[in-house]
């Protein structure tokens, strides 16, 4: 296999700062005998250890150096070591390319660094729409750890006997909820069930806050009841749900959906009211990328900007003075 080491490596500023050991172990995560396409893979300490020919204490000194200054994360429980940037300089070139990822993939063992490098391969792939099976593979990744997160924190043991059978009961929609997901549509939105909510009276603080956040119906509901000027949602697609879901992965609340779907509305240019872009619309939104530069105020009019709030500040506010006047 082959693997560019651009020759900046060695001026490269990170590189410099670091110690000769460190610098020589990151040469090796990208030159090993146990890389893949990726560059997130299963590495064993004593596989790095007999490769370099060092102990177990110097290996984790070099180690704990490259995670310091963020070139790499390590996940020490299954032994997968991420490199931050690999795909920037070694990017997928062809289908044939991302075919063979999607395959190394699915060889690493179960691990939270998945979601980082579902991050690296996002910023690399703009533009280049061979990555998109490896995405779609990396959203369904996700969405099956977080099946199987959710459940181990909505159903946790109480001591009396009511709230047991809550939990039971509790347990058995999320079951058929996962059932349902498996059709190919969710037709119209008034007729969705899996979004039911357990209730919160059998929950800790965590797990209220977890289920208060947003669900996928709601997101949907919040998109048609404010941009009126856009097209308006009327069924639910496995595609379009597992986009919801990663995007809901990646931001805080509820209170930052309403803010881009109020600022899509309010701007003239995403709202088509300028004549000059027609395609805006829940899909486009919902897209990670796009979101942030809404929520960011990329597509504010401008003397929205100059003269009133920001949208998002407006509706902390909003909430603050909803929470005063409950107490």
């Amino acid at each position: 296999m082959y693997t560019r080491v651009e020759s900046r490596f060695w001026q490269d500023e990170k590189m410099r700062l670091i110690s000769d050991d460190a610098r020589y172990l990151m040469l090796y995560l990208l030159t090993s005998p146990h890389r893949n396409v990726l560059g997130f893979y299963f590495l064993p300490e004593p596989y790095a250890c007999f490769d370099l020919g060092w102990t177990a204490e110097r290996f984790h000194k070099a180690l704990d150096e490259l995670l310091a200054n963020g070139l790499i994360k390590y996940d020490e429980s299954v032994h997968v070591v991420l490199i931050i940037n690999f795909l920037k300089h070694n990017p997928l070139e062809n289908h044939n390319q991302v075919k063979s990822a999607i395959q190394k993939l699915n060889e690493i063992p179960k691990t939270p660094l998945l979601k980082d490098f579902y991050e690296a391969v996002e910023k690399c792939s703009y533009g280049k729409s061979h990555y998109s099976s490896l995405l779609e593979q990396l959203d369904k990744l996700l969405g099956e750890q977080l099946e199987q997160q959710l459940p181990k924190q909505l159903h946790k043991p109480f001591g009396k006997q009511e709230e047991g059978k809550e939990q039971e009961e509790g347990k058995e929609k999320e079951e058929g909820k996962e059932k349902e997901e498996g059709k190919e549509y969710r037709d119209i939105l008034s007729s969705e069930t899996d979004d039911t909510r357990p209730n919160e009276s059998s929950l800790n603080n965590d797990d209220i806050e977890i289920i208060n956040a947003i669900t996928t119906k709601e997101v949907v509901e919040l998109y048609n009841l404010i941009c009126v000027s856009l097209p308006k949602v009327v069924t639910i697609s496995d595609k379009r749900r597992k986009q919801i879901k990663a995007l809901l992965k990646r931001i805080r609340d509820r209170t930052e959906i309403e803010a881009v779907f109020r600022k899509a509305e309010e701007s003239d240019f995403l709202s088509g009211r300028s004549g000059k872009w027609n395609g805006c619309n829940f899909d486009w939104l919902v897209n990670y990328n796009n979101f942030l530069k809404v929520l960011e105020g990329t597509y504010d009019n401008k003397e929205t900007k100059t003269k009133s709030l920001n949208v998002l500040e407006r509706l902390y506010k909003e909430e603050l003075e909803k929470e005063m006047n409950s107490e």
